[in-house]
Order: C-alpha cells, then sequence, then structure tokens
C-alpha cells in the first residue's frame, strides 16, 4: 500500500507534463548553432536586433507554450494534424491524439521551406 501512494505522488498533472516537455525541448535544443547563424546572417528581430541565447529560449518556451495551447483548444486541429506556431526562425509543432492528450512537441530553426500538394 505505501509503495502505490510513492507512485500516486509522483504522477504529473497534464500542466506539469506539458512543462516538463517544454523544458526538455528547451535543455536539449541547441539554441547556439541558431545565435551563430542568426549572428552570420545579420538576422535581426524587431525587438531586440540579431537575438541572443536568453531571446532564443524565451521566444522557444512561448511558441511552444502557443502550439500546445491552439493544439488542444483549436477545433479545426483534429487528431493527428500539427499546429504550429513560429516566428524569427523558430518554429513549435503539437500534435494531438483523438483524447485530446499531446502526443508529440517539436521546436526547429528553419532557414527555408516550401511544400507543394499538388494543387
Amino acid at each position: 500500500m505505501e509503495l502505490y501512494f510513492h507512485i500516486m505522488k509522483k504522477r504529473l498533472t497534464i500542466e506539469q507534463t506539458h512543462q516538463k516537455m517544454i523544458q526538455d525541448i528547451v535543455d536539449e535544443f541547441d539554441f547556439d548553432i541558431c545565435q551563430k547563424v542568426m549572428k552570420f546572417l545579420n538576422w535581426e528581430w524587431v525587438s531586440c536586433g540579431v537575438p541572443n541565447k536568453d531571446d532564443l529560449k524565451r521566444t522557444a518556451k512561448y511558441l511552444l507554450n502557443e502550439a500546445i495551447e491552439g493544439c488542444l483548444s483549436s477545433k479545426d486541429c483534429l487528431q493527428g494534424q500539427t499546429y504550429h506556431s513560429a516566428t524569427g526562425g523558430l518554429q513549435a509543432e503539437a500534435i494531438k491524439n483523438k483524447y485530446n492528450h499531446l502526443i508529440h512537441l517539436k521546436l526547429f530553426f528553419s532557414l527555408a521551406e516550401w511544400e507543394s500538394d499538388n494543387d
């Protein structure tokens, strides 16, 4: 019985799980390479010029939270579909399952992208 209560104490809320996912991404993402590329290209943000590592991390957290919120609250984002939030080269993606639970969260830095759906 004691083991059961010990296990139950460690269970995270949904919000805590989402924040842990975000923190894992922020901890592992290579913001240094993004900052070096942006500095090399003189890629400036209106708010701060060429962003530093802290600016990039703060924006990444914001975008990841926005992607989660948009994915889970939007009626237009169906199960398995990707919800995007992006600015300044950083892009966050979130995907939910049929139970409206977050199953995928991703952050990437993009210099160029193109896609065609044959229309």
